[in-house]
């Protein structure tokens, strides 16, 4: 009896120590942000909420064009303009606390994970930084571009490149845990997806029309599904089902176990953003500017709204089923992501929007071609 009850204790409390190291990297209470599309499986909803009409709180001048979203910890909102600089801003005051100056372009995200932050450049080089200082804490060298946005979930960082390999690193150490090739042809052109996460496995789309399932832990690839054109779009996960867009003009829904496609609905355009899955919708943004809901279950229409102009921003989620959307021509708008209705926008005169937006503590911030990171919330009274 005594042996099961000392069991039984260890498992709990091996249970608990593991749930505060995950809780350590971030709150999940509506105060972070802290990848691309905000977690492991891209579900890019926040547990906040956040109804329009919003009022823009501040405007931060960075030094080039913002194609990456930012990401925010604590009080901190981090982000990256193409030039290199790496920035985080006070969230309250706009007021810059530190930069750090990479080697090359950046038009990724970064991702934080236990008060480091990482993000990689065009040269290939793999940043680890201190959140709080901006101090260089490590780095490591892939031979090809990075313009995929990292990942990390259990203490694995998931990194790709345009040398065709997915990277597991350790986080703290930067350590090569396994690299996998996605192609044995040089001439192909990049990975731009960024990983997502779910069940012991890592998802990647390579830009040259495949989509790859690999073991997490060995990074051995169990299936691959090919596409009809080149992907962008970042997969994302829910219920056991895998959401990616395509230039084909294409959304597929995949089955996350073996790779099998449950159906795949042809668009009026080719889709650069990654779709997002609110309440069974599965919403994707196209080039030409519509924004639809499909059901998740067998890709019928159920609404479509048009924004104006192009759109290549990726929708951030409000608890409250709001979603923020931003594009190329500058607006910058609030969709009722159940009815498909425009609810509020905001136009920011002569500028637009690659970076996708990111909602935390009440507010949604994002960056524009100009080089401004915006936030906008709720006015003071």
């Amino acid at each position: 009896m005594r042996t099961n009850q000392k069991l039984y204790l260890g498992f709990i409390l091996s249970f608990a120590l593991f749930l505060g190291s995950f809780s350590s990297s971030y709150a999940d209470d509506g105060k972070s942000w802290p990848m691309f599309m905000r977690d492991a499986r891209h579900s890019a909803i926040s547990p906040a909420e956040l109804e329009p009409p919003l009022d823009m709180i501040w405007s931060f001048e960075a030094d080039a064009s913002i194609y990456g979203s930012p990401v925010i910890n604590g009080n901190i909102v981090f982000f990256a303009s193409i030039s290199g600089t790496i920035y985080a801003i006070n969230i309250e005051t706009a007021e810059e606390v530190w930069t750090f100056e990479a080697d090359n372009e950046v038009i990724s995200t970064p991702a934080i994970y236990k008060n480091r932050l990482y993000i990689g450049d065009k040269n290939g080089m793999f940043y680890c930084l201190d959140t709080s200082s901006g101090q260089l804490l490590w780095k490591f060298t892939a031979t090809g571009k990075i313009v995929s946005s990292p990942t990390i979930y259990r203490d694995i960082i998931y990194v790709a490149s345009n040398d065709m390999y997915l990277y597991a690193l350790n986080p703290l150490k930067g350590s090569l845990l396994w690299k996998t090739s996605l192609s044995k042809k040089t001439s192909e052109t990049g990975i731009y997806s960024s990983p997502a996460f779910s069940d012991d496995k890592v998802f990647v789309a390579k830009k040259a029309y495949t989509l790859y399932a690999l073991d997490s832990s060995k990074g051995n690839v169990l299936w691959s599904f090919n596409t009809d054109s080149a992907v962008y779009s970042s997969p994302v996960i829910e219920d056991g089902m895998l959401y990616v867009g395509g230039y084909d003009r294409k959304i597929y829904a995949i089955d996350t176990k073996k790779g099998k496609l449950k159906w795949s609905v042809l668009l009026d355009e080719w889709v650069y953003a990654s779709p997002v899955v609110y309440d069974d919708i599965v919403i994707v943004a196209t080039k030409d500017g519509y924004i639809k809901g499909l059901k998740s279950r067998n890709g019928k229409e159920l609404w479509s709204v048009h924004l104006g102009s192009a759109i290549s921003s990726t929708v951030a989620v409000s608890d409250d089923g709001i979603g923020y959307i931003g594009t190329e021509y500058g607006d910058f708008v609030a969709i009722n992501l159940e009815k498909g209705k425009i609810l509020w926008k905001e136009l920011v005169p002569d500028d637009g929007f690659h970076s996708s937006a990111a909602i935390a503590d009440g507010k949604v911030f994002i960056g524009t071609m100009n080089g401004m990171l915006i936030s906008w919330g709720k006015g003071k009274d």
